[in-house]
């Protein structure tokens, strides 16, 4: 069975398809600057470089996800015959970028506790 999606139905997936493909574009230019960061602070010879370059790589990894699921997303719009096939495959990629972000989320929290544990241990009271 195949089933094709109505035009309704096409543009709302085509409106979705260009804010997911936004938010993908802008979270790769925020990657980009945090790139450019982190080469200024290597030759700034700052300690901090690590941890810029760790959130540039984050950054990149998502908006690569969700632009990805944006174009796959408006495949659906732009195909005829696969429309089931072609939202399944825009739905794992647009999840995959959710599911980093929650994970790179709830780690980043644990390590700010952590972070304030290990603080209130060493710092006197």
């Amino acid at each position: 069975m195949i089933y094709e999606f109505s035009e309704l139905e096409n543009k709302t997936i085509s409106r979705c398809a260009s804010w997911v493909t936004a938010l993908g574009i802008i979270t790769l230019v925020h990657g980009t600057l945090k790139v450019v960061a982190a080469i200024q602070l290597f030759f700034a010879d700052n300690n901090t470089v690590l941890t810029e370059g760790i959130k540039a790589a984050y950054y990149l990894a998502v908006g690569v996800a969700f632009f990805l699921g944006g174009l796959a997303l408006k495949r659906v719009v732009d195909t005829e015959g696969d429309d089931v096939p072609h939202m399944m495959n825009a739905l794992r990629s647009v999840d995959r970028a959710f599911t980093f972000r929650i994970i790179a989320v709830v780690v980043m929290v644990g390590l700010f506790v952590v972070a304030l544990l290990w603080l209130h241990s060493v710092l006197p009271a």
